[in-house]
């Protein structure tokens, strides 16, 4: 019996966020760049666990969504909703409960060095220009993929 891709992804994204709820910690790989400049597609996030009720404003979250994980910034907490966006993302995304958090990211690796989660005023700057210009954000992926290259 062959399992379609979808199902593949949601079973490993099940496995993933109960490895993180039950051991405390699990390291992913990105794949997607909206919250770049923070995170490149390719970095390896470092995922602990942390008490749902005690996720803020400006944490760094790796959070379950429809079958997918998601890490975003979380923007707004009102009770036990949460709302998160990535750096580069202009929009927000919808509330979403604090059961669904997997963790909170403690570091990302690229390239075998650890690199901080925090946004600081440069990636601020950047992440405000990249939310509003998607040829931006194309220029910045083809300027990582040289680099990359190197």
């Amino acid at each position: 019996m062959d399992i379609g891709a979808g199902t593949r992804t949601k079973v490993k994204c099940d496995l993933a966020f109960e490895v993180v709820r039950t051991f405390g910690e699990v390291r992913l790989e990105v794949t997607g760049g909206s919250m770049l400049p923070a995170v490149w597609p390719g970095d390896q996030l470092i995922v602990q666990s942390r008490n749902p009720n005690k996720i803020q404003p400006g944490q760094f979250i790796l959070y379950l969504r429809d079958g997918s994980l998601v890490a975003h910034r979380v923007v707004s907490r009102d009770g036990d909703l949460i709302v998160t966006r990535g750096d580069s993302v202009p929009q927000a995304d919808p509330p979403f409960p604090s059961s669904e958090v997997a963790g909170e990211i403690i570091s990302i690796v690229r390239r075998g060095r650890r690199v901080a989660p925090e946004l600081t005023f440069g990636r601020r700057l950047v992440s405000w220009l990249l939310r509003r210009s998607e040829f931006s954000v194309r220029v910045l992926l083809h300027c990582g993929r040289i680099e990359w290259a190197r």
